[in-house]
């Protein structure tokens, strides 16, 4: 396990158009990153995105979090789940545990509930004191931060993030319906 000076946090928010992807170590300046591949598609799309993350990703990443699908998306969800799965392999390659974070939790931890792109950026120049002109890189950021809270219990949390942590840390069962008498998982 790496020392507490040497850990860094990589959040990511994938897109078909332009994925977001922020690295946080302690004490330090964030380094954020908008990844793109305008005239790829397909496989090469892909390899472009896996190259530029490879660029950025610090050896000495310590947890990671990504942002998962929404509910009920149908615009080009196999598309998106590539380029969700190249960053989730990536970072399977080089050893960096990672957590699928739902874009509602993110929501929450990052300003109190169903927020908009808006409302995320704002609440990201706040947090960690930068300009930001992408809803992707204040996302990341936010991830990054999630990723921190997640693995630190030494990090201040309002109570609203305390409880996405113990969300994510504590899953709900599964839905269940009775069939005679048994419980049966869906």
């Amino acid at each position: 396990m790496s020392t507490e000076a040497s850990r860094k946090y990589v959040g990511i928010d994938p897109s078909l158009r332009s994925t977001g992807c922020a690295v946080l170590g302690e004490n330090q300046h964030p380094q954020t990153a908008l990844f793109t591949a305008p005239k790829a598609r397909g496989v090469v799309r892909l390899a472009q995105l896996r190259d530029q993350f490879k660029s950025l990703l610090p050896g000495t990443a310590t947890y990671a979090c990504i942002e998962g699908p929404s509910l009920g998306s149908i615009n080009r969800a196999d598309d998106l789940g590539q380029v969700r799965g190249v960053f989730l392999l990536t970072l399977h390659d080089a050893g960096i545990p990672v957590t699928v974070i739902p874009p509602q939790s993110l929501k929450k931890f990052a300003s109190k509930g169903g927020a908009s792109k808006e409302r995320m950026i704002e609440a990201a120049e706040k947090e960690f004191g930068l300009e930001i002109d992408s809803d992707d890189i204040a996302d990341a950021l936010w991830l990054a931060r999630l990723a921190h809270a997640l693995h630190d219990d030494n990090i201040r949390l309002t109570r609203k993030q305390l409880e996405v942590i113990y969300g994510i840390r504590n899953p709900k069962n599964k839905r269940t319906i009775s069939d005679r008498g048994k419980t049966i998982n869906i």
